[in-house]
């Protein structure tokens, strides 16, 4: 018992000792757990701390999208209290423009991606929106985390700056001048709608500096370049270039382009901004300027007219005014007769008439304006005409005379006249020819003698009126007048054949034209009308006419009944080919009938002789060996007779030509041949071919059975193919032999051609037949399925 007592005693210290040891680890693991409890706490006011201090809204989701935890800051953007914990996010309210929430929070966590987006607060300011999978410590996905970014400064700054880009690039697109920007790579940046509009080209048609240097500039556009270089290799400060620019249409103008000191592009890139003003004016200006020096000069020295500068002198008191040479062109004395005249006084060139020249020289001085004058100077003996003017220099008093010797004008005036008389006096003779003036407004101005002859109106009563007086009231009504001036207006001259209208109210035929009248400077005087009467003419034509219209109708009428008469021979000829396919059909039921009749009757009757003239031989046979085998002849005899008729049977009716008969029925042929002949006969078939016309297939046995018949007979031949085919759309039958062949120019007696070359017509086929170079013949006939 205290044995018992002993061993419980230290079972129980045992124990105690291990309650101890557990104690103490309780107490250790306790004071882990204190310390990590006091951690965790801790950590836990830090993060409180840090999310009520952040500036970042953040919403912590669980996988089913509801609400874990949230920083204070998202209270501004959702209508969000305590509470709310564990609530979906989807009921709560949000003052953003954010209706895809839900939906990129589920794209979260299906795809396990940020995703990003820009949204609106409705009121005012804009956040970015930045969502990620809420990873564990043990990398499970247990939610989304949702950060709200306030950007809106940033946003305002970055809309700042695009409306300043874009300030700057309308600045540039709506400058009044030619402005271009470009980088230093080439690239063309922004170009103005000035530099467009006068050039024509965009920075789609050319989007490079290089470009359009070799495309848009001139002569320049190397230097341009070479500055251009230079300033932003820092070689020069500025660039102040002119050069020429093409512009697309193919026009030249002149610009003066200035570019300052390069600047820097966000992308690091340098640009310079270059400005051009168009000097197309001024470079036009100081050519014409010493254009107008040069053609000055030329004009002085190489005119035609004579041309000079005079000079009023002093005089003494009493003295007569005079003038001094002061310049004269080389045609001066050409035109004048009288060299070396600089230097010289009017009244020692020309004594006798100097009064009447400078009293018009002083004239022009003293009322300052210009004159222009004829004059004789038979000191010369010549007439001038002169065109006088003041010389715009006040501090001298000097004329230019610009003159040209007329004398020659002056008798060509005189000839003139006397031609005129003349043209006068052949236009009133041509009695047979109307002929009258109009002026420009289609007012008769001139009427001859010939127009009174054929209009009937006389010259008093035509003149002044207008130039559609002669023209009939439905050629008025459409205005037929006015379209022939226009006419003649446009090309110069207008055909005029129609009717015209009589004073006393009859129709002359007009054969005439219109033509324009024009000055010698090309503007317009009037019209001339040349007219003659051609009523007998029209009047012929118009008969002429009538009996071609009369013969067309006949030839008409007679074509019609031709036609006629050829419908009738051509239904005719479709009748009797139809007549003559009929009796080959009708012929080959006879040739069937009769071979029918042949193998049934004819046939069966022969071989019930055979066999009864066999059975007599037999019986015959002990009593008179002779006369059985005269029997037994006989019955020899009557047999091949039988075999004879049947063969004959088969020509006649060959076999029942069904759709494929055709094929059986050749087939049959050279099996016969082969057996009946001491020569090699095959039918070839690569594909079944139906025939659904009894006629066609028919026709193509006999052909066959023809040419069969011609190898052996003719040709002598030893081997013999018979094809039958279907190629493309078209039915080919071919039989070919190794025999010794024909010539085709050789004319034949025999009917076995023609017959074949009919069969084949009356089918619609085309039927060849050909001798082999290597012997033998060929014959083909083709049935197209059309």
């Amino acid at each position: 018992m205290n044995e018992e007592l002993r061993s419980a005693s230290e079972e129980l210290e045992t124990s105690k000792e291990e309650l101890q040891s557990i104690n103490e680890e309780l107490s250790t693991v306790n004071h882990e757990l204190k310390s990590t409890l006091d951690e965790l706490g801790r950590t836990h006011s830090d993060l409180q701390n840090l999310m009520a201090s952040t500036d970042i809204g953040t919403v912590f989701l669980d996988r089913e999208l509801r609400i874990k935890r949230y920083t204070p800051r998202v209270q501004e953007l959702f209508n969000m209290i305590p509470t709310d914990l564990g609530r979906p996010i989807s009921d709560i309210t949000s003052k953003l423009n954010y209706p895809e929430l839900v939906e990129d929070a589920e794209r979260v966590l299906s795809d396990l991606t940020k995703v990003e987006r820009e949204v609106k607060k409705r009121d005012n300011g804009w956040f970015l929106a930045r969502l990620s999978p809420y990873r564990a410590l043990d990398h499970k996905i247990n939610g989304v985390v949702i950060s709200f970014i306030d950007i809106t400064e940033n946003r305002v700054a970055r809309e700042a700056v695009r409306e300043s880009e874009e300030q700057f690039r309308r600045a540039i697109h709506d400058a009044p001048i030619p402005v271009i920007m470009h980088a230093e790579d080439g690239q063309v940046l922004q170009i103005s709608r000035a530099w467009t509009e006068m050039t024509g080209y965009t920075t789609e048609d050319l989007p490079t500096f290089e470009a359009w240097v070799n495309h848009a500039y001139g002569a320049g556009g190397e230097e341009v370049r070479r500055r251009m270089e230079r300033l932003f290799h820092g070689e020069a400060p500025m660039v102040d270039v002119e050069f020429e620019i093409r512009t697309r249409g193919g026009e030249s103008r002149f610009w003066s382009l200035s570019a300052s000191s390069p600047g820097t592009l966000r992308d690091g890139r340098r640009f310079v901004i270059g400005m051009a003003l168009d000097i197309t004016g001024r470079k036009q200006h100081e050519e014409a300027t010493v254009e107008s020096e040069r053609k000055y000069r030329t004009l002085f020295d190489s005119i035609d007219e004579g041309f000079c500068i005079l000079e009023k002198i002093p005089v003494e008191a009493g003295a007569p005014s005079d003038f001094r040479y002061v310049e004269a062109n080389p045609a001066f004395a050409i035109q004048s007769g009288v060299s070396e005249v600089v230097g010289k006084t009017v009244r020692e060139v020309i004594p006798a008439e100097a009064d009447e020249w400078v009293g018009t020289f002083e004239t022009v001085l003293e009322r300052n304006e210009s004159l222009q004058v004829e004059g004789s100077v038979p000191t010369l003996e010549r007439v001038f005409a002169a065109y006088v003017f003041r010389v715009d220099d006040q501090s001298q008093e000097r004329v230019a005379v610009v003159f040209k010797d007329i004398t020659a004008r002056k008798l060509a005036e005189e000839d003139l006249r006397q031609s005129n008389e003349k043209f006068e006096l052949l236009v009133e003779g041509a009695r047979d020819y109307a002929i009258f003036l109009l002026d420009p407004s289609n007012t008769i101005i001139h009427w001859n003698s010939g127009a009174e002859r054929i209009f009937g109106w006389s010259a008093d009563e035509a003149v002044g009126k207008n130039g559609n007086l002669v023209f009939t009231a439905e050629d008025r009504a459409i205005g037929r007048e006015q379209e022939e001036l226009k006419i003649a207006l446009r090309t110069g001259v207008a055909d005029d054949r129609r009717w015209h209208l009589r004073r006393d109210g009859s129709r002359v035929w007009i054969d005439g034209i219109m033509r324009r009248l024009d000055d010698e400077k090309g503007d317009l005087r009037g019209f001339a009308k040349i007219a003659r009467d051609a009523t007998e003419q029209r009047v012929a034509e118009e008969e002429l006419k009538n009996s071609r219209a009369d013969l067309e109708r006949r030839v008409e009428k007679r074509t019609a009944e031709l036609t006629a008469t050829n419908r009738r021979l051509e239904a005719e000829m479709s009748q009797r080919a139809a007549l003559e396919q009929e009796i080959l059909l009708i012929s080959e039921r006879e040739k069937r009938r009769i071979g029918q009749d042949l193998h049934d009757s004819l046939c069966q009757e022969l071989a019930a002789a055979a066999l009864f003239l066999q059975t007599a031989a037999e019986k015959l046979g002990p009593k008179s060996p002779s006369g059985a085998k005269v029997l037994a002849d006989a019955a020899r005899i009557v047999n091949d007779n039988v075999g004879l008729a049947r063969d004959l049977a088969r020509g006649l009716h060959p076999v029942e030509l069904s759709s494929t008969g055709l094929a059986n029925a050749l087939r049959e042929l050279a099996f016969r041949n082969s057996q009946a002949r001491s020569l090699t006969c095959r039918f070839e078939c690569p594909r079944q071919v139906r025939i659904g016309d009894e006629a066609v297939a028919l026709n193509l046995y006999r052909i066959a059975q023809e040419a069969v018949t011609n190898a052996v007979k003719n040709g002598k031949a030893t081997e013999i193919v018979i094809k039958l085919a279907r190629v493309r759309r078209a039915l080919i039958l071919s039989i070919q032999d190794n025999g010794k062949g024909f010539s085709t120019d050789k004319p034949r007696s025999g009917m076995g051609l023609h017959i074949m070359k009919y069969r084949a017509g009356v089918i619609g086929a085309q039927l060849a037949i050909e001798s082999q170079d290597h012997g033998g013949t060929r014959v083909s006939c083709s049935l197209s399925d059309q």
